[in-house]
């Protein structure tokens, strides 16, 4: 049926009106929005049947929803127009309420509200502005990108090229030059240059220099070394118009180094920190800082510092000269001698800061030392410098060698001289309280004593028996905790180099069994027919036998180079080689006994001997593999090999066998260490054990050192000891552990005041005791001498008072220190010479510096 409107003077349904493209809704539903309805119609007597509907004349158009059925998405957000109405269902909004009525009296009409635009409120029309927003970005980086050599053609149109460059355009690349000319009448100068390859790489020239890409590798995108962006090529040559500027400014020193730094600063950063050639630009780099900065005002790296101190501990007339020429900046002379300042000049133990300072690094693995002990002779004389006296022992008399103890790490490389003592005779019992002494300083800074390392000599066996617990004799009680145990070892390169020489001396051995052997016979006979037997050859197997090795002369049977020739494989191989032969001339019988012997002994130098992990993979050697665990086969090899020595020592008539206290030496050091061994597993802190670490090569080593940094001596003097294990431990404070001058000064500040402080106090006591004296008798009255007296008192005063208030108060004569009452005859004319002789620069002495001057005069 037809549908009529209701509302007052609308004629929509009716015959007399066509009503075309009208639809008519019924009331809704809803109560309010019924209600809103009924107020909006301007009929008083509206009931709103459900019978009764309102034509769509009386709607805007925003209030209609326009919703396509069609399943095609692009058709569907295109604008409706009216050929495609009959494509869509218009329906009205639900909260729609009828406004437009026409014709209608004003009492009835009612003004249309404006319905508010979505970009109304703040939120949407940030969320506008943002997509605006984004779509510009878009579109500048659409247009910014250069996607190939064609693209980047085609942009430099609208490129923004900086001011002084000429583009020039070959097939296959661009090119920038930047030209500038420094008056009207002077030719064109080329700056710099940049070209853009096909592939968009690119290549730059500042002063006719290649420049490192990593100078523009914050410009690049991604890291990558290609032009890519419009505005990177921009930049690029903005950049490079700006440091070719700086590079030619001569007019300003300061400029041109900046910029020299920064090169060096970038191509620096390009190289890395581990290749050498990185070292070699840094130490350029400093160089050239430091040589546009005033001499008091450098500051030097550590590795500077080091490079100058190792230059000056080796020769100070060589560090001299270096600075005399004037081209290299390194600290002074003055510099390096405050850096020895502040170690002990006073051999004993090494100062508990120094220690502290070395081993902030180390771990708790790193820790776990062997002390080991040895002695260097010195030459017999007594030197003197400054207010220290070397060459005297701890009893008065003049010294014969220096006794020095060793820290060496278990695990890891550390080594350091912990004490040097001089002694003359050295005996056990001051051997034992030496050692406690530098025991209780190591323990102390932190470190964990395994084991203790010294020759076979009387005093060290002694020291031993006194020390060793009497339940095996193979470790004592640590001084400083009961609870713990510290081994005793022999050196196992002494040990090696006595077998050598009671083989080589005794010339025959008779072995019990042995490692599958039955009792055997060794002659060192065997291992000179070897040698003569190769004698002439041009090849030979045995080929580091000499003459030497075979009979060596007093001073060189100390080398392990000798004993190691003999039980060298070379050896046994010859000896088992020509075993076979039959001679008249040889007796070539005991020649497999004999390298069986010499087996023995390697295979067991090779189980001690092992210094890094991957030994025995390297020489394909199963004995010079690192110990893993306490079921070692080498551990049960020592013990094996225990139980040979004191078979071999209970059978032995004494000339057929090792010496006693080689027998003694040996079953020592096999039997500590299993011991040691499994102390060291039981800590958590080792997965292997390499035995070669508890061997004396180091202390060696570095009593090699101190002759090589005093000219070549063998007998070198104590002072020339102690001054170079000085100028060592300084190099290793500035090497190894990277520490300036500053902060080791900040480290020892504590035991310098207190040092000042005892000295302070000492020279009070001194002077109180002068002022106590008696009016003193002087022998000389005459007023020459009192006058020279006196000028040399001021000298002294002066000399001993530089850089040191506390001296300055007591020596020389000032208000703050009132006048002593000294009864001396001619008192008042003694300074007469200093009056006359002084320019302004002499000082005047104190009465008590006056009166000692004086008194030493009197007594000598």
């Amino acid at each position: 049926m037809g549908y009529k409107c209701c509302v007052f003077g609308c004629k929509s349904g009716y015959a007399s009106q066509k009503t075309e493209n009208v639809s008519y809704y019924a009331f809704p539903k809803d109560t309010n929005l019924r209600q809103r309805w009924l107020r909006a119609i301007p009929n008083a007597d509206l009931n709103a049947s459900e019978f009764q509907r309102v034509c769509s004349k009386h709607f805007t158009e925003s209030d209609f929803v326009k919703s396509s059925s069609d399943a095609n998405q692009r058709r569907k957000k295109r604008r409706f127009s009216a050929s495609d109405s009959k494509l869509h269902l218009i329906r009205l909004k639900d909260d729609a309420v009828p406004s437009q009525f026409e014709g209608l009296p004003k009492y009835l009409s009612k003004p249309i509200t404006q319905v508010r635009s979505q970009n109304a409120t703040s939120a949407a029309r940030f969320m506008g502005d943002q997509v605006r927003l984004d779509e510009e970005i878009s579109d500048f980086f659409g247009s910014d990108e250069l996607c190939d050599f064609s693209d980047l053609i085609q942009k430099l149109e609208q490129a923004t090229i900086p001011s002084g460059f000429v583009r020039s355009k070959e097939a296959d690349s661009v090119s920038f030059y930047l030209i500038t000319r420094s008056d009207s009448i002077s030719a064109p100068c080329l700056l710099a240059s940049m070209t853009v390859l096909q592939d968009l790489t690119f290549q730059v020239f500042i002063s006719g220099l290649s420049c490192s890409d990593s100078m523009f590798k914050h410009l690049l995108k991604d890291d990558s070394l290609h032009v890519r962006q419009l505005s990177t090529l921009e930049n690029m040559l903005a950049l490079i118009k700006s440091s070719a500027t700086v590079a030619v400014d001569s007019r300003n020193s300061n400029v041109s180094s900046a910029f020299v730094e920064g090169v060096l600063k970038v191509y620096l950063e390009s190289l890395s920190d581990d290749s050498e050639l990185s070292s070699n630009v840094n130490f350029l780099a400093e160089q050239f800082s430091l040589i546009h900065q005033k001499v008091s005002a450098r500051r030097y790296s550590p590795s500077t510092t080091v490079f100058a101190y190792l230059i000056f501990s080796t020769s100070r007339a060589a560090y001299k000269a270096i600075l005399e020429n004037g081209a290299l900046c390194l600290p002074s002379v003055r510099s390096l001698v405050r850096l020895n300042a502040v170690l002990s000049k006073e051999p004993g133990v090494v100062e508990e800061m120094y220690l502290q300072l070395r081993t902030e690094s180390l771990s708790s693995r790193e820790k776990h030392v062997v002390l080991i002990i040895d002695e260097v002779a010195t030459a017999k004389r007594i030197e003197f410098n400054c207010d220290s006296a070397y060459g005297l022992a701890s009893d008065g008399k003049m010294t014969s060698s220096i006794l020095a103890f060793l820290i060496k790490s278990v695990g890891a490389s550390y080594q350091d001289v912990v004490g040097l003592f001089p002694v003359n005779c050295l005996t056990a019992l001051d051997l034992c309280n030496m050692a406690k002494e530098v025991i209780a300083a190591v323990t102390k800074s932190g470190f964990e004593i395994v084991a203790l390392s010294c020759d076979n000599s009387s005093v060290n066996r002694k020291f031993y028996s006194m020390s060793a617990v009497p339940e095996h004799g193979l470790s004592m009680r640590h001084p400083c905790d009961d609870q713990k145990e510290i081994f005793l070892l022999m050196d196992t390169t002494h040990n090696i180099k006595n077998v050598y020489n009671n083989f080589q001396r005794r010339g025959v051995f008779h072995c019990p069994a042995f490692d599958n052997c039955s009792n055997f016979v060794a002659r060192f006979s065997d291992v000179e027919a070897i040698f003569e037997i190769e004698r002439g050859q041009s090849s030979k197997i045995a080929f580091r036998l000499s003459e030497k090795v075979l009979r060596p002369l007093n001073v060189e049977r100390t080398s392990a180079s000798l004993a190691a020739a003999v039980f060298d494989d070379t050896t046994v191989s010859a000896l088992r080689l020509y075993s076979s032969t039959k001679s008249t001339e040889v007796d070539t019988s005991t020649f497999n006994s004999t390298a069986n012997f010499l087996s023995m002994i390697r295979k067991l130098w090779a189980i001690l001997n092992v210094r890094t992990p991957f030994a025995g993979q390297q020489l394909r050697r199963p004995e010079s593999e690192p110990l893993t665990n306490m079921q070692d086969w080498q551990l049960q090899y020592l013990a094996d090999f225990v139980g040979f020595l004191k078979k071999w020592r209970a059978v032995s008539t004494g000339a057929d066998g090792l010496t006693n206290e080689t027998f003694g030496s040996l079953i020592q050091t096999c039997s500590a260490i299993p011991l040691l061994c499994a102390k060291l597993f039981s800590t958590g802190h080792f997965d292997y054990i390499l035995l070669g670490k508890l061997l004396s090569d180091p202390l060696e080593r570095q009593f090699g050192k101190y002759r090589q940094m005093s000219g070549g001596l063998y007998f070198i003097s104590a002072k020339q000891v102690v001054q170079s294990e000085n100028k060592l431990r300084m190099t290793s404070l500035l090497k190894h552990s990277e520490i300036d001058l500053l902060r080791l000064k900040k480290s020892f500040m504590k035991d310098v005041e207190q040092e000042d402080t005892d000295v302070s106090l000492r020279a009070a006591e001194i002077f109180a005791d002068v002022s106590d004296e008696p009016c003193m008798t002087l022998r000389s009255n005459e007023m020459g001498c009192l006058n020279v007296m006196f000028y040399i008192a001021g000298y002294l005063s002066k000399s001993i008072s530089k850089g040191c208030a506390d001296c300055r108060e007591f020596l020389v004569s000032e208000d703050k220190v009132p006048p002593m009452e000294v009864t001396l005859d001619d008192a008042p004319n003694r300074d007469f010479l200093v009056r006359q002789s002084s320019r302004g620069g002499l000082c005047c002495p104190s009465d008590s510096a006056f009166v000692l001057c004086m008194t030493a005069f009197n007594s000598f």
